[in-house]
């Protein structure tokens, strides 16, 4: 009568097989992992910087003039002729409206910086030139840092 069975050997094999299996799985979800812990400090300041830099950007869409324009600072009025300024102070940008009351917009900054151009995408040296504006925010809590850039077309109805 013929006994059923696995053979040693047979075992071996299997175990084998599936622990080189098991490490090709890991290389996989190690890099997956790995992407995760890196990004997840980095993860409240992408969100905050970009609800900041999305607000100054709506703000700058529907601006019916430039008043000031400067390398950390811009100031504007709104469709409610209202002077806004965007500037950085210390590490908050903040947000004034009519000289009066800033708010601050966001905390822990330690780069702000608008860029303007015209029409043709050249520097722009005058507010009654500037055609799009480009703003990057560098943002760090201490352990992660994060930047962002968004640009906004602004005037378009004086083009």
């Amino acid at each position: 009568m013929k006994m059923r069975g696995f053979t040693l050997i047979e075992m071996v094999i299997v175990i084998v097989v599936t622990g080189i299996l098991s490490a090709i799985v890991a290389l996989f979800l190690r890099s997956g992992f790995t992407g995760y812990l890196a990004a997840k400090p980095v993860l409240p300041l992408a969100i905050n910087a970009n609800l900041a830099l999305d607000k100054i950007m709506f703000e700058l869409e529907n601006a019916t003039s430039l008043n000031a324009i400067a390398s950390d600072s811009l100031t504007f009025v709104n469709k409610q002729n209202e002077t806004i300024t965007i500037s950085l102070h210390g590490t908050t940008v903040e947000r004034t409206v009519d000289s009066n009351n800033a708010q601050p917009l966001l905390k822990n900054v330690t780069a702000l910086t608008f860029k303007y151009y015209e029409n043709n995408l050249n520097v722009s040296l005058s507010t009654d030139s500037t055609r799009l504006i480009t703003a990057q925010i560098t943002i760090t809590d201490g352990t992660a840092t994060y930047s962002k850039m968004l640009s906004s077309t602004v005037l378009r109805r004086l083009l």
